[in-house]
């Protein structure tokens, strides 16, 4: 052995130069390519390197060839690789001193490689050998081997045997002078032995050879170059890091076509007085990483930008990079080491502190090293490229909530896919320069397609690119990505365009990926695995929830490690390795699995079932339950894995048995939250009360193990097996409260009441306090169910238990003390809230408010806060809830950093409705909006909380005029609040079921809205709920009931109103009026006096239907006008009505029917009010003229006469009335000025010449008669 050099030629790039003849050795190449390149791959990629294999018998293409090019470029190769591996069999290559298109090619190359003339008549591959090794020997890493010529004659003599002349002559030597040139070759590279990696003259077989080979290039890099991933876990990480983040700069660099324009405008970004931030997008495989990369590239080899502190992160470029902590640590050291870099005192100005996982302060570290850099004078240059794969925490996550405000001088690029919608409009508001970036066009294509196989030590002839490149499917980035990777790993360069054509006749990428796995069976389906190695580890990935770890797969399938290893690295650019598990991120993966393996039900559940087995295994391996969580892997991947397996094979009872094991229960409750867990036991299909009733027998028997446990560890006088479970039944219990299930949840909390009483009471629970907490949550429950007598009673127990502990204190109290008082204060505001009762809600609230402000707890504050914006809301104070509800959003933000839980969901709803009542709806639908994305992101569709949203957008549309769109808000709502058995009696459902009655009533929809409103009805009368319903809705309904002559229907809802709040003179004008229809006279109900219309006028004097009622019914058949009249004159008395009062009560009298006293009466109350009236003196003059009292008609003629000079009929009134008075001379006046008023109306002059006539005639009788 030798000193080789311990540094690669190119710092990014290993090259290994592997040199054999064309023809016979196509199975070492092989199995080289497709076993051992991908295992020598992930040991580069995993130091930050890239592994390139030059195979010049595959790479030299027809055109090199043709111009004489061939050994030129062979060696050129050879000159930058950093190792030899040189392999022959029987067959010495392509030599001959008489070959004309040989010494062309010697030709060509000697100038550059003078020592060739005394060699041109040896092989290409000898050439290699000599320039690789024997001509220095020891300058390069080598290792030779020769195949033993056994194994030739065999195949020779087999290929005899079929006829096959191309095998014979790919495994015979060319001739008896090549044997002696191979023989002299083997001599000299066995004399060169001790400077090489090893020579080996007659390996058996091309699998041994290239073991051989792969061995030998493992040994020199763990060594030697000490790339190997032992060597790699001993670096240090940070350092790992960074090779990693550079190896991927330099890779992007080398594949990158076009985008000059968009370099320019990074450039002078960059050169600008305030630089913009900048976001690149567009779609996967569009260039955005390569463009960034290039960028930078060209801003650090520029002197001009010297002044620049770049640092960069590509998101899952390495292991943990995808962490919001991550990106946040690695970015703020980087820039804390330019820092340190550029400081006298060799210190970042800020003392090192333990590293945090905390977002807001690595945000603050990342602030401040960014000022620092400025105020040394430097332009700090930020580029996170891959917003859209960093992980999100939880579902309520904001978009990149964790990239803080630069500073003005620095300059921030970060890069996305166009489908990242959250993360490109987050960044859009905070004025971010868009970058988008075209899909790749044909020429670039081209470009990055000939530069990826180059990197490889590939290349396709312009025709061979052409077919790659121009076939529609390739247009998908990723599709041109596997493409080029199966080229990079086909070993047989003859069979190349079959190969391109096998690829590229695919329809789509999942097709592609169809032809990838049929060609991984076929290299890694081996003798030594039984059973479809393939098969069994996609199909398994495929099926897992999170995918499998490597020892899970081969413990499952019996798989040794020589058999894993190779499939393993085969496979490692398509899989995803999280956290130490692989599973399937590709979706077009997943389907070809699916198509390939799974579309048999039976296949699917072998595989399922096989799963199960193993996972069940291990669940039984755990040991019971005995009250506490045990924290281990094995029981996170038994968790994670089995329940999801066994809902995925339709094992319901499986399932249900699964989530009842406690241990699995409180794993998912800490790692996915409740929605997981719900959904698993929806699909049960249980009842959630069947299922608290299972888990209370779970926890029942627990206590049972933990007694056996303590019995054995003599603990039972000191300790209780009921104590010890008391934080699992509360887990439990917050389960089922997330659930929203009334039943379920208060059986648990029963249960837990019990546990703790019992232990109260024994002794082993000293402290009373958890009792009382337990009840003070009950409590809430109620209250939150409607159940509001119990839930006082509960509050008051705890209340007075809580006051006691402070009192007996005194000034020891304790902020614990202090603070659970303070929730019970809170509890009683919102019972008392639910109750409408706001004066009571409002002073308890305050209470809350005061001792939560010395105990300085922002999260009960801030829901106290929340409740007074309410009340102030209820109280018509708007202002003052808006201020209220804004700094309680305030607050929670800034509990909830970067996050949207539920609770800032539900502030939305507020606020939203705060501004609904203000009158501005779109401000308030904006909120609603937001309310329920957050609860739908983070509860999804199914939850209690939902419909408060939907009702809330409903009874928004129905204020806009939407009754349809209204209704269908609502309609969604109450399929929710069915789907999880909410109680009949709950206030936000019943709510909710009248605004959707309400919505069909308005669109006429009558008789579907009765059909469900009598139910409806049941429940208000049973939970005594009618004084929260809409009155006047109810009274709508009785006024349609009564025109349908449904009597009986319309009296129950009345009877219910005038019991109620809502009572009103209508609801008696309606139960008066139901007694006269449903019952004679002399059988009429006494009703109690304040049901009767005569309390009700004295109550309401204001009401029209109650005057309108007693007179039409009872005073006018009777007669009885002063009574009317003084009704009349009462109602006139006290509305602002005016004249349209008597107006009124005129419409009621039939002037044909009726007796003119009464209408009479009427008109003059009226006119006493209103002398001037013309209607009412028209109205008195008509019934004084029937009463034959002419005289005063007369008087009332003569002021209308006087008042109305343009009514003509007025004027005809007047001469006429005249008539009948005998009052002749004043007719002729009024007859006289009627035709002096109307000279031009030929029709009027000839009625006023009639009644003069009539006149002259009356007054001749009246004289006769006096004779």
């Amino acid at each position: 052995m030798t000193n080789y050099p311990k540094k690669l030629k190119d710092p990014s790039t290993l090259r290994i130069f592997f040199s054999s003849p064309f023809g016979g050795m196509e199975e070492e190449r092989e199995e080289l390519t497709r076993r051992y390149f991908p295992h020598i791959n992930h040991i580069c990629n995993s130091r930050g390197v890239q592994f390139v294999a030059v195979d010049m018998r595959w790479g030299i293409t027809t055109e090199s060839s043709a111009s004489a090019q061939v050994i030129n470029l062979c060696l050129k190769e050879l000159d930058r690789s950093d190792m030899i591996i040189g392999f022959f069999g029987q067959r010495y290559g392509w030599h001959g001193a008489g070959d004309t298109a040989l010494q062309e090619n010697f030709d060509n190359a000697v100038s550059k490689y003078p020592w060739l003339s005394s060699v041109r008549d040896k092989s290409v591959t000898e050439l290699e050998f000599l320039h690789g090794h024997l001509n220095n020997p020891g300058s390069l890493p080598a290792y030779l081997c020769f195949r033993d010529k056994a194994y030739d004659d065999k195949v020779c003599e087999e290929a005899r045997k079929k006829g096959d002349k191309k095998m014979v002559f790919k495994y015979s030597p060319e001739s008896d002078e090549s044997v002696k040139l191979l023989d002299d070759l083997k001599c000299r590279c066995k004399d060169t032995e001790s400077l090489t990696l090893g020579v080996n003259l007659c390996y058996k077989n091309p699998k041994e050879g290239a073991q051989l080979m792969f061995k030998a290039i493992h040994e020199h890099l763990t060594k030697y170059l000490m790339i190997s991933s032992v060597h790699v876990v001993q670096e240090d990480r940070k350092a790992l890091a960074k090779s990693l983040h550079a190896a991927f700069l330099s890779n992007k660099i080398k594949l990158y076509e076009g985008g000059t324009n968009y370099i320019k405008q990074l450039i002078k970004n960059v050169d600008a007085e305030i630089p913009s931030p900048y976001l690149v997008t567009g779609l996967a495989g569009s260039g955005k990483s390569a463009l960034i990369c290039n960028w930078l590239d060209q801003l650090m080899k520029n002197p001009g930008y010297r002044n620049c502190c770049v640092v960069y992160h590509f998101v899952g470029c390495a292991r943990d990079s995808a962490r919001i902590q991550s990106v946040l640590t690695r970015v703020t050291e980087e820039l804390e080491e330019k820092v340190v870099e550029m400081s006298e005192d060799n210190s970042s100005g800020e003392a090192k502190k333990e590293s945090s996982n905390d977002v807001r302060e690595l945000m603050r570290k990342l602030s401040v090293v960014l000022e620092k850099l400025v105020s040394l004078g430097k332009q700090p240059v930020v580029v996170i490229d891959g917003l859209g794969n960093v992980k999100r925490s939880s579902k309520s996550e904001k978009a990149v909530y964790w990239l803080p405000e630069f500073p003005k001088q620095a300059v921030l690029v970060v890069s996305t896919k166009n489908t990242d919608e959250d993360t490109i409009t987050e960044l859009k508001s905070r004025n971010f320069c868009i970058i988008d970036l075209p899909p790749l066009d044909l020429e670039t294509q081209r470009a990055i397609c000939v530069q990826t196989l180059r990197m490889a030590g590939k290349e396709l002839s312009p025709a061979q690119v052409d077919k790659v490149v121009q076939a529609k499917q390739t247009e998908n980035a990723l599709f041109m990505r596997i493409v080029l990777n199966e080229l990079v790993s086909f070993g047989y360069f003859r069979l190349l365009d079959q190969k391109i054509d096998s690829l590229v006749s695919c329809q789509s990428v999942h097709d592609l990926f169809g032809n990838v796995l049929q060609r991984l069976e076929e290299d890694y389906n081996v003798p030594e695995h039984d059973g479809n190695l393939v098969e069994q580890v996609m199909c398994s990935l495929y099926l897992s929830r999170q995918g499998l770890a490597e020892r899970e797969i081969t413990e499952l399938y019996n798989v040794t490690w020589p058999v894993w290893s190779p499939f393993y690295f085969a496979v490692e650019n398509y899989i995803i390795d999280q956290s130490g598990h692989l599973y399937i991120g590709l979706n077009d993966l997943r389907t070809a699995i699916y198509n390939r393996y799974l579309q048999k039900p039976e296949t699917k559940s072998y595989y399922l079932r096989r799963i199960i087995r193993y996972f069940e295994d291990n669940r039984k391996g755990l040991g019971h339950f005995s009250g506490k969580k045990k924290v281990n892997y094995t029981a996170s991947r038994v968790a994670y894995e089995l329940p999801y397996l066994l809902k995925s094979l339709g094992d319901l009872d499986g399932l249900a048995l699964a989530l009842l094991d406690l241990q699995l229960f409180l794993t998912l409750i800490d790692a996915d939250g409740t929605l997981y867990l719900v959904e698993l036991w929806k699909e049960t299909g249980l009842q959630w009360s069947d299922i608290a009733k299972r888990y209370i027998d779970v926890l029942k028997q627990t206590v049972v193990n933990t007694y056996i446990d303590m019995e054995e560890t003599d603990s039972l006088e000191t300790d209780s097996a009921g104590v010890k479970i008391l934080d699992t039944v509360l887990s439990i219990q917050n389960f089922f409260l997330q659930v929203g299930d009334f039943h379920a949840a208060s059986m648990i909390m029963e249960y837990h009441i019990r546990i703790c009483e019992k232990n109260v009471a024994s002794g082993k629970l000293q402290d009373e306090s958890v009792l009382m907490t337990e009840k003070y949550s009950l409590a809430c429950l109620y209250v939150d169910h409607s159940q509001f007598t119990a839930a006082e009673k509960l509050h008051r127990e705890v209340l007075d238990y809580r006051l006691k502990i402070v009192d007996e204190a005194g000034d020891n109290v304790t902020k614990e003390d202090r603070w659970a008082l303070g929730t019970s204060y809170h509890g009683l505001h919102v019972l008392y809230q639910q109750l409408m009762e706001y004066e009571k809600a409002l002073k308890y609230l305050e209470k809350s408010i005061q001792l939560e402000k010395t105990c300085e707890n922002d999260s009960d504050l801030s829901a106290s806060y929340t409740n007074m914006a309410t009340v102030k809301m209820q109280l018509g104070l708007l202002d003052e809830a808006l201020e209220y509800a804004l700094k309680a959003l305030k607050m929670e933000e800034d509990i909830h950093f970067g996050h949207l839980p539920p609770k800032i969901g539900n502030l939305f709803t507020n606020i939203g409705l705060i501004f609904r009542r203000k009158g501005d709806l779109d401000k308030a639908e904006q909120f609603y909006f937001r309310s329920l994305q957050i609860k739908r992101q983070s509860f999804g569709d199914i939850h209690i909380d939902i419909p408060i949203s939907l009702m809330n957008l409903g009874t928004l549309e129905g204020l806009r005029g939407n009754p349809e769109k209204s209704l269908n808000y609502y309609l969604e709502g109450l399929s929710i609040y069915k789907a999880l058995n909410v109680l009949p009696g709950n206030v936000q459902y019943l709510m909710l079921q009248e605004n959707a009655l309400l919505a069909k009533w308005k669109l006429g929809r009558h008789a579907e809205t009765l059909e469900d409103f009598f139910p409806f009805l049941d429940v208000v009368e049973k939970e005594q709920r009618v004084d929260f319903c809409l009155g006047w809705f109810l009274t709508d309904i009785v006024k349609h009931l009564i025109s349908e002559k449904r009597y009986p229907e319309a009296l129950r809802i009345t009877l219910d109103l005038i019991n109620s709040k809502h009572v009103s003179a209508v609801n008696i004008v309606h139960l008066d009026l139901l007694d006269i229809e449903m019952t004679p006279p002399d059988h009429r109900p006494v009703r109690p006096a304040n049901m009767t219309v005569d309390y009700a006028l004295e109550k309401w004097p204001e009401s029209p239907e109650l005057v309108q009622h007693k007179a039409v019914n009872y005073l006018i058949p009777k007669g009885d006008a002063q009574e009317f009249v003084r009704l009349l004159n009462r109602l006139h008395d006290c509305t602002s009505h005016g004249s349209a009062v008597y107006d009124f009560g005129l419409q009621m009298l039939d002037s044909n029917n009726v007796d003119t006293t009464i209408l009479l009466a009427v008109t003059e109350a009226a006119l006493e009010k209103y002398p001037d009236s013309i209607a009412y003196l028209r109205n008195m003059v008509s019934c004084r003229r029937k009463d034959g009292q002419h005289d005063i008609a007369l008087k009332g003629a003569e002021k209308l006469f006087e008042l109305a000079p343009e009514d003509t009929d007025i004027a005809l009134l007047a001469i006429s009335q005249a008539a009948f008075a005998h009052q002749f001379n004043l007719g002729r006046e009024f007859a006289q000025k009627a035709k002096e008023r109307f000279p031009d109306d030929q029709e009027l002059l000839k009625k006023v010449d009639n009644l003069i006539d009539l006149l002259a005639e009356a007054e001749r009788e009246i004289q006769s008669e006096d004779k």
